[in-house]
């Protein structure tokens, strides 16, 4: 069989025309289409077989082509992603510096309206001097200012370069009583061997919106401590806390009958604003005394029937507070179980009234501004400055809140809505006839967003650390301090001996103020209970 024998048609296929032998006639039968393909010379069916070989390679080149752009677009979008996320990124770091920017801006407008305060003063001082030198001279008959006097009791060769001074102290609250009251003994007492008579202080007229509170009506005498410390632990141990006299409690949000600033409960709201540097010492231990003398006063009774309503989440943060055989020991004995109600109340206070969550709520605006500024200082890579801008910014805040017209209303929301869960708890601990105990909480929590805020009020940094415990944490007496009533004698041999902790009652408190030397202070040492 010949080679064209495979296209020649079957002899009943007499359809359809028949092909031209035209030999420039080159058309490709298509289905549909019938053929005599034998009528094809072979020089023709050579030229077809050509053109098609040549369209295979123009469509090759085609494919080839069109890769080529498909991979030249893959490349152009990966060039886009990659400055895209340049972008994305440059456009963050924009908005860090923008922010840094706005805080650097405020605290140089913050400056020159000091610095023009200061001017003003000055005009004013050298237009007096000018006049009174203009004048002829005259006698003076103006009282001098009253210089504090010390006491009978204190001689002259052994005074304190310090005044005496109770403007500043921190008052006891009215649920303080005589025999309960856990109080540092006075200074004074210690320098002079003997403990001060009792003093009846003046009513001074507070000028200040983070004023400590002020003294009411006269005490009979100075609160003495039910538990005595040894002298030299609490002169190289304790801060300056000195014995404080009581007031009368006015429900907070009301006005006293007696004297507007009896109680310092509205002071946040009713003053102006304070620019005097804040002593944490003395704050700090105020407040977590207040707590721990809380604690004693009405939580303080064990009941074998009524702790066993105590719910199971408040039985797990005891637990978490110390080991479950410790805290139960712990929470039975009348000598130890308001240290662990205390310990509930002090690490409910730090997080909800002594960070920056304090101020949290007031504003969606100052929310985000204080957690871009809150997460930047947090930083380990941040500049020095810009952790300085970051400080300015949220003590700027804080100021800026205490001085919005809403800021009363808000702050009875506050201090209601964050009151109100912790004395669900607390309600459970609570011994028979503990009448005044919700009172007393709310002053509780009233001190707490005072202090909190004075403390806020400065660009510094402040972390609070509760001591571990188990059997692997060990007394350190440079940031301790024992309050175990059986436990005597000297702090580092407690250190060589390895007493073990087993309650943190307060945290360790450190400042570090990178506006100066950016030197790590401690400032409040973390009361704890031994394991002997």
């Amino acid at each position: 069989m010949s080679d064209m024998s495979r296209f020649r048609p079957r002899s009943d296929d007499n359809t359809g025309p028949r092909q031209s032998n035209n030999p420039t006639n080159t058309t490709i039968p298509w289905r549909g289409q019938t053929t005599r393909l034998q009528d094809m010379s072979r020089e023709e069916l050579f030229q077809e077989f050509g053109r098609l070989q040549h369209a295979n390679h123009s469509l090759e080149r085609a494919v080839t082509i069109a890769e080529e752009k498909e991979k030249t677009l893959r490349n152009e979008h990966t060039v886009l992603t990659t400055k895209k996320g340049e972008l994305t990124a440059a456009n963050a770091e924009l908005s860090q510096s923008l922010m840094t920017s706005k805080a650097e801006i405020k605290l140089l407008k913050d400056r020159i309206s000091g610095l023009q305060a200061q001017i003003g003063k000055m005009e004013k001082t050298i237009k007096v001097q000018s006049e009174q030198i203009s004048k002829k001279p005259e006698v003076n008959n103006t009282p001098q200012r009253h210089i504090p006097v010390a006491p009978s009791f204190v001689h002259q060769d052994v005074l304190l370069t310090q005044p005496i001074s109770y403007r500043h102290n921190p008052v006891a609250p009215p649920f303080v009583h005589q025999d309960t009251f856990l109080a540092q003994p006075d200074p004074r007492a210690l320098v002079y061997g003997q403990a001060p008579p009792s003093y009846n202080p003046r009513r001074t007229q507070a000028t200040s919106s983070y004023a400590a509170p002020t003294l009411h009506r006269q005490q009979n005498s100075m609160i003495r401590a039910s538990t005595t410390y040894s002298p030299d632990l609490a002169s190289t141990q304790l801060s300056r806390q000195q014995s404080f006299a009581g007031q009368p409690l006015v429900p907070f949000g009301t006005t006293s009958v007696h004297d507007e600033l009896a109680t310092n409960m509205n002071a946040l709201t009713m003053q102006t604003e304070d620019t005097a540097e804040v002593d944490f010492p003395t704050e700090l231990n105020y407040l977590f005394k207040l707590s721990e003398t809380w604690a004693r006063n009405y939580a303080n009774v064990p009941d074998h029937g009524r702790d066993k309503a105590i719910p199971r989440a408040l039985v797990d943060t005891f637990m978490r507070a110390s080991n479950q055989s410790v805290a139960y020991s712990l929470l039975i004995s009348g000598s130890s179980r308001y240290f662990l109600v205390a310990k509930l109340i002090n690490a409910w206070m730090t997080e909800n009234f002594l960070k920056i969550s304090l101020v949290k709520g007031f504003s969606s605006s100052t929310d985000q501004d204080i957690r871009q500024a809150k997460k930047t200082c947090q930083d380990k890579d941040a500049s020095i400055g810009l952790q300085r801008a970051c400080l300015v910014l949220m003590a700027t805040a804080v100021k800026d809140i205490h001085r919005d017209p809403k800021f009363e209303a808000w702050l009875q929301t506050s201090i209601n809505a964050k009151a109100a869960p912790m004395w669900g708890q607390l309600s459970f601990l609570l011994a028979p006839g503990a009448d005044t105990a919700w009172e007393d909480f709310r002053y509780l929590v009233a001190e707490a967003h005072r202090i909190g805020f004075r403390m806020l009020s400065v660009p510094i940094k402040i972390s609070f650390a509760y001591p571990d415990v188990g059997p692997h944490t060990y007394f350190e007496p440079s940031s301790m301090l024992c309050r175990d009533a059986n436990i005597k004698g000297d702090p580092q041999a407690w250190k060589h001996q390895q007493l073990r902790v087993r309650l943190g009652i307060t945290p360790v408190v450190v400042t570090t103020d990178i506006m100066g030397d950016g030197i790590p202070k401690t400032v409040h040492l973390a009361n704890v209970l031994l394991m002997q």
